[in-house]
């Protein structure tokens, strides 16, 4: 295991690189060796913004002169030691320690963890969240000790937080992270960055998600926003990403009522088809149009469906 260093304008990257262990096989046989692949980075976004990318899960964190704010411990989703990972990156940075530590929302893959930061930090989420969260009885993760509505502030060491509940029903429990001064969003799995939306759009209907959108890019300045997933190209979009994710979802309820009134069965090879021909000039280059499209259009079906 090595540990790299890579300095490219304001981003540093420390990357744990794990190589694959390659079977002898007959020098006629043998494929091309596979490339590193990266199991860790710690990249600096700002002068005082850090994500965490682990198994490509994705945490933030900033150092302040009183303690360090931290969103997500990511301790889930096959990433036990994300979290022990995670504290080690932050030492690498500061000798604060985590004063706020905010849960973007109940699901096991983001949330799990957050013991390892209990003993300096209240834990923040929305209030929707800290039910779910307390009811996996988790000995790895407190539920929150401090939960809001719609919105709240976090003032620590001289700097500005909000945190926003996005609303999209109910029962959501997701927020928005938003550090004004960097201009720095975090969004984790609600706004992708050049990559398919998850699944079959449980969050909320296509033309939902683009109006919360919408609302988002009209709402905040910011020059930066973060995914909570993805490879290192993916996890760190622009405005006009941003703008891009909210564009597909109409386009893809579009393409979905073109290939309907062109007689496809629902969720069909041909109606797969008959969308991913319309999709591909704008979007075949984004993570997982092979392989998420189905799923998706499987989304915008069960929405539409009265």
């Amino acid at each position: 295991m090595h540990l790299l260093t890579r300095v490219t304008g304001v981003v540093v990257g420390l990357v744990l690189v794990v190589l694959a262990t390659l079977a002898v096989t007959p020098v006629a046989a043998q494929q091309p060796a596979p490339l590193p692949q990266s199991v860790a980075e710690l990249v600096r976004i700002r002068e005082d913004v850090y994500a965490f990318r682990y198994l490509n899960h994705v945490s933030l964190f900033v150092p302040t002169d009183e303690g360090v704010v931290v969103v997500d411990p990511i301790g889930g989703g096959g990433n036990p030691k994300a979290p022990l990972a995670l504290k080690a990156a932050i030492a690498s940075v500061t000798d604060q320690p985590v004063r706020r530590l905010v849960y973007s929302h109940a699901a096991a893959d983001h949330s799990t963890g957050g013991a390892i930061f209990a003993d300096t930090a209240t834990i923040v989420a929305h209030a929707t969240a800290g039910p779910k969260i307390a009811a996996r009885n988790d000995p790895s993760t407190p539920p929150p000790t401090e939960t809001f509505a719609q919105s709240l502030a976090i003032d620590l060491g001289g700097k500005h937080f909000d945190l926003e509940w996005t609303g999209l029903s109910p029962e959501d429990d997701y927020l928005v992270f938003s550090y004004p001064a960097q201009k720095v969003l975090m969004t984790v799995d609600l706004v992708r960055v050049r990559t398919l939306a998850f699944g079959e759009l449980g969050n909320a209907s296509p033309e939902r998600m683009a109006e919360f959108i919408e609302r988002i890019d009209r709402t905040y300045d910011f020059d930066i926003y973060l995914s909570g997933h993805g490879p290192q190209a993916n996890i760190m979009g622009s405005r006009q990403d941003l703008r891009d994710h909210g564009q597909y979802y109409l386009d893809l309820a579009a393409a979905v009522r073109d290939a309907q009134a062109a007689g496809h069965a629902d969720n069909s090879e041909e109606m797969v088809a008959a969308v991913r021909v319309a999709l591909a000039p704008q979007y075949a280059t984004w993570v997982n149009f092979q392989n998420g499209l189905a799923g998706n259009i499987k989304g915008v079906v069960r929405w539409s469906t009265p």
